[in-house]
């Protein structure tokens, strides 16, 4: 399975205001895990309102996104563990 570093993630799951897209249902699935109504609301405007149609999501993207929609939970990011939701450490310069 790909993974996906947190920024491209964030981007390609902005990129489409389509429900059905996998990257944005990702998305939506970990705005949810915010512990707020506001912060889940900011969440959902910086991560896919304010960048839709900005980036292309490619076939692999989506796919990995699918992917992640299996195991994302907000367990898995309560317990720090990213690789779940398609994050992977960025590398060090």
């Amino acid at each position: 399975m790909t993974r996906l570093p947190l920024s491209l993630l964030v981007v390609l799951a902005a990129w489409s205001s389509a429900c059905t897209d996998p990257c944005v249902a990702l998305a939506e699935r970990i705005c949810n895990c915010e512990p707020t109504l506001a912060t889940r609301r900011a969440c959902v405007q910086d991560r896919i309102t304010n960048q839709q149609g900005r980036v292309e999501i490619s076939d692999a993207d989506r796919e990995a996104c699918s992917a992640a929609l299996d195991t994302c939970t907000c367990a898995a990011l309560d317990e720090n563990d990213l690789g779940a939701c398609g994050f992977t450490p960025e590398a060090d310069g």
